[in-house]
């Protein structure tokens, strides 16, 4: 399982998921990080969503192939479509600074994290709930961002939200939204074992966040 993206203008794999967390259907399947997607199944893919739709389209079970370059070997990978409910659940989050682009223009960009995750603009991090801890998943590239007293960096861990501590996204974004603008905010991380308290108003969020559950 793989996450693709645009880079230097060409349709790439950004991602792949470590063999022991696939189906077997694609843990002998060569397919590695930075590969340039050219073919899938004899057709030209030149965005991300083409290469879903196309995914999409595809029965369970039938055999793909894609057309790859690594560096200069020109690479061909097949394997069958696994059935969907036996992946790993993503969530993918597609995120503008502007609030009227998309992934695919300037100041946009596509993640996909694995399990229970949120994005909070006004912080300009997504935290994701894995094993009962809330944990920093990405950083987003939201300009102006500088209330919390040191940059975030993924794996940076929550402690706490005005005193409470959280399990679950679910339960981080409530307490989050039940924050008035304004308001102040105490939010305490963690890096290496070394707690960092920030202290601000909270501010107006700007940008816009959309959320897909994977296929």
């Amino acid at each position: 399982m793989v996450f693709v993206g645009i880079a230097d203008k060409q349709l790439a794999v950004s991602e792949r998921l470590p063999a022991d967390r696939l189906p077997k259907e694609y843990q002998a399947v060569d397919i590695r990080k930075g590969d340039i997607i050219l073919m899938v199944d004899g057709k030209r893919m030149f965005t991300p969503e083409q290469l879903e739709k196309h995914y999409d389209s595809v029965a369970v079970g039938q055999e793909m192939k894609l057309g790859l370059k690594r560096g200069n070997d020109m690479l061909i990978a097949s394997f069958k479509k696994a059935d969907p409910s036996t992946l790993p659940q993503m969530k993918r989050i597609v995120m503008t600074a502007d609030g009227q682009g998309d992934e695919g223009k300037p100041g946009g960009k596509a993640l996909s994290i694995d399990g229970d995750a949120v994005p909070i603009l006004e912080l300009g991090v997504i935290f994701a709930a894995k094993d009962g801890a809330i944990t920093v998943a990405d950083v987003l590239p939201v300009p102006g961002v500088s209330n919390l007293k040191s940059e975030p960096h993924k794996g940076d861990r929550l402690i706490s939200l005005q005193g409470a501590s959280f399990t679950t996204a679910a339960s981080l974004i409530k307490a989050w939204d039940n924050i008035t603008v304004g308001d102040t905010v105490r939010i305490i991380l963690s890096r290496g074992g070394k707690e960092t308290l920030s202290v601000f108003a909270k501010p107006k969020a700007v940008g816009e966040v959309r959320l897909k559950g994977s296929k």
